[in-house]
């Protein structure tokens, strides 16, 4: 009943919902400014109670498999939505003594197709957003509880370019995208300045623009 309410006043009819990282939490309130005259935006924080059990935050997505759970017990609120999607930061987090991945590679690709497989009869649309660079020395100065290295995200996002590609999403190259920009990037181990931030949402905006 709240998603038939809600959709009956979006802007044509239309809604953007992006599901993803801390990164993504950044920058989605940018994201609502700049897409506002093409569709309304939501993201999972908007829906508080529609949450599921090991979440790092209501408004992150967390990883492969809190996405694909999520996106199973939510389907009907995504019922012909544009999906944003994102996943992998939390995916390469390793544990520092057994080096264990917190999702592992061949894992990652089996969640991303589960979760193209029963996302895409839903929605609209699904874009992708690969995961943003890690910079090894800042993360390991700052973050001392797990690990991240650039590494894994370039396999990661080369596991995610090869399931997008079969399942024939686009992809928005927010990595390549980030990696170009000069100047101080990061401001702690991981997340992104402001301006960084408003260049990413800029990015992404203009990416919707001309795929929708």
């Amino acid at each position: 009943m709240a998603k038939a309410n809600y959709r009956l006043n979006t802007m044509n009819n239309r809604f953007l919902f992006v599901i993803g990282d801390s990164i993504s939490v950044y920058y989605t309130p940018y994201l609502k400014k700049m897409l506002a005259n093409l569709m309304d935006v939501k993201r999972k924080g908007d829906f508080p109670t529609n949450i599921i059990q090991g979440e790092p935050d209501y408004d992150n997505g967390g990883d492969s498999r809190m996405v694909l759970e999520y996106l199973h017990a939510q389907k009907e609120l995504l019922n012909d939505c544009v999906l944003l999607l994102n996943c992998g930061l939390h995916d390469i987090k390793t544990n520092s003594d057994s080096g264990e991945k917190q999702i592992a590679s061949d894992q990652y690709s089996v969640n991303l197709k589960q979760i193209t497989t029963l996302i895409q009869p839903i929605v609209q649309r699904v874009i992708w957003v690969n995961t943003t660079p890690v910079d090894d020395f800042q993360h390991r100065l700052l973050q001392t509880e797990f690990i991240r290295k650039n590494e894994d995200v370039l396999a990661y996002n080369l596991i995610a370019a090869q399931v997008m590609a079969e399942m024939n999403i686009e992809t928005i190259d927010l990595y390549n995208f980030t990696k170009s920009l000069e100047g101080k990037l990061y401001c702690d181990h991981v997340h992104f300045t402001d301006s960084v931030t408003q260049l990413q949402a800029a990015f992404i905006a203009g990416a919707l623009h001309a795929l929708l």
